[in-house]
């Protein structure tokens, strides 16, 4: 086994409730789809932030500590950082209350530990908290991204696999209910596998036009109608409410969220959730097949 695989099946078996110190500070946190995400502590908008990350390979040279040994306060009992966000002091507390070392945590300086000896009973002003309770934050264009290039991974470009059956030969109905398995890749599902879900249509049927009648342009009431001369609004992604730019910034502290909520970016993504909600049913490889069809003839 070569060393990248062993780093590979430790970080696998690492346990969520533990800090993983070596360069920088990171976290692993599970998904709902029994996988994990990992995160990396990191200073963004004036604080301290749990930063999802991609692509994380664990490094050789790590320290692993239980969330439950660790405790921090904003700032440094040190001149000139006592009431900064700029740094973060971390406390290892094997017994609630005493440190046996701390360390000041920039995002980008080296992880040294300060042992005490003896140990320190930590200052209840302090306003200690778990490392657990710092909030986590997603770059919503570097997600997507990655989805992507997760997608085209699986050489879905190469439609190899439906050489014999261009073009769309053996596809007489596209909202029929069908299946790969078979000879035929147009084979309709058994019988059997539709016996058990009453819910589920022997033929797929386009859904009515007010189907979908929660879709952008519910979100913008005509008082929301800017003139030209108006500074742009757009739509907040988690409380549906229309801001400025200058307010997302102010907000956010980047353009990433400004940049996500684009108009064409909103149009997209409500036309490919109605593509969804039609050509679901169908097998991986045919959705996938149709969906990029479907993509190129959007104008980029």
């Amino acid at each position: 086994m070569d060393m990248k695989e062993y780093l590979r099946d430790k970080l696998n078996e690492l346990p969520c409730d533990q800090a993983i110190f070596s360069d920088k500070i990171y976290r692993k946190i599970n998904n709902t789809d029994n996988t994990y995400s990992v995160y990396r502590l990191d200073f963004k908008n004036n604080g301290f932030v749990w930063e999802k990350i991609y692509n994380f390979v664990l490094p050789e040279g790590h320290e692993c500590i239980p969330f439950d040994n660790l405790v921090f306060h904003k700032g440094a009992v040190q001149p000139g950082l006592y009431e900064t966000n700029s740094c973060i002091t971390i406390y290892m507390c094997p017994t609630e209350g005493i440190a046996t070392k701390e360390m000041i945590y920039k995002g980008d300086n080296l992880l040294v530990w300060n042992m005490f000896n003896p140990d320190m009973e930590l200052d209840p002003n302090l306003n200690t908290d778990s490392l657990l309770n710092l909030p986590t934050h997603v770059d919503l264009i570097q997600e997507s991204q990655n989805y992507s290039e997760e997608c085209q991974s699986g050489n879905y470009d190469n439609y190899d696999f439906l050489i014999d059956f261009e073009p769309l030969n053996g596809w007489d109905n596209l909202l029929e209910r069908t299946s790969d398995i078979g000879d035929n890749i147009s084979d309709n599902i058994p019988d059997n596998d539709l016996e058990n879900d009453e819910d589920i249509p022997d033929n797929f049927n386009y859904p009515d036009d007010e189907d979908y009648s929660d879709n952008i342009k519910d979100n913008i009431t005509e008082s929301d109608e800017l003139d030209e001369s108006d500074e742009e609004y757009r739509i907040d992604p988690y409380d549906g409410e229309l801001y400025s730019k200058s307010e997302f910034l102010e907000y956010y502290g980047g353009e990433t969220e400004w940049n996500h909520q684009n108009p064409k970016n909103l149009l997209l993504r409500e036309e490919y959730y109605k593509f969804t909600g039609i050509f679901g049913h169908l097998s991986d490889k045919k959705f996938i097949y149709l969906f990029k069809k479907y993509e190129k003839t959007f104008s980029q």
